[in-house]
C-alpha cells in the first residue's frame, strides 16, 4: 500500500481547517486535498473494514457547526476513531466545509477515520439538493466535477469487527460476491 506523503501545503491547512471558513482555502488548496484523498480512496477496498471501538456518525448534511459540536462532545481525531456513513453534503449551508475537513482528516489520520459513500455523494442527488450550487457559488462549477470524481472512489460498505454491516446501494449495484455470508 502506497503511503500518503503529507506535503507542506497539506500540513499547513490543518490549523486553518479547524476554524474552517471555506474561503480561507484557495481553489488550488481545495483541489490538492480532493485529488490527494481520491488517491487514498483508490488504494482502499470498496468494503471498509475497521475494528471496534469506533464511533459511528451518519448524515452530517452540510451542518459544519453541528459536526464540530459533535466532535466537542464525543472526541476528535486522532484521539478517537470514527466511521462516517456518508451524506456529508446537501440540505445545509456548509457542505464544502464538512467534506473538506473530513477529507483533510482522512489524509492525515487514515487509520483513525473511515468514510463511506452515501446517496448524497452521487451527482444525481447532490446536483439537485444544494451541493452543486454551493460549489458554483464558492469556487465555480469545475470543483463540483472534482468532488464527483472523488466521491466515486469512496468505499460503499463497511464492516466493524467483521460483524456490523453498513452500506449504500445505488439502484444499479450488482453484488458479485459475498463476504462471510453477507
Amino acid at each position: 500500500m502506497k503511503v500518503f506523503q503529507e506535503t507542506p501545503l497539506i500540513a499547513g491547512l490543518y490549523n486553518r481547517l479547524d476554524i474552517c471558513i471555506v474561503h480561507v482555502l484557495s481553489f488550488p488548496e481545495v483541489v490538492c486535498i480532493v485529488n490527494n484523498v481520491a488517491a487514498v480512496f483508490m488504494e482502499e477496498c470498496n468494503l471498509c473494514e475497521c475494528e471496534a471501538p469506533i464511533k459511528v456518525i451518519g448524515d452530517i448534511h452540510a451542518q459544519y457547526q453541528d459536526m464540530n459540536r459533535l466532535f466537542d462532545l464525543i472526541g476528535r481525531v486522532p484521539q478517537e476513531r470514527f466511521l462516517f456513513l456518508g451524506d456529508y453534503v446537501d440540505r445545509g449551508p456548509q457542505g464544502l466545509e464538512v467534506v473538506i475537513l473530513l477529507f483533510a482528516l482522512k489524509l492525515r489520520y487514515r487509520d483513525r477515520i473511515y468514510l463511506l459513500r452515501g446517496n448524497h455523494e452521487t451527482p444525481a442527488v447532490n446536483k439537485i439538493y444544494g451541493f452543486y450550487n454551493e460549489c458554483v457559488m464558492k469556487y465555480g462549477a469545475g470543483i463540483w466535477w472534482d468532488f464527483q470524481a472523488c466521491f466515486n472512489r469512496i468505499p460503499l460498505a463497511g464492516l466493524i469487527s467483521k460483524r456490523v454491516n453498513t452500506f449504500f446501494s445505488p439502484k444499479n449495484l450488482c453484488v458479485c460476491a459475498t463476504y462471510n455470508g453477507i
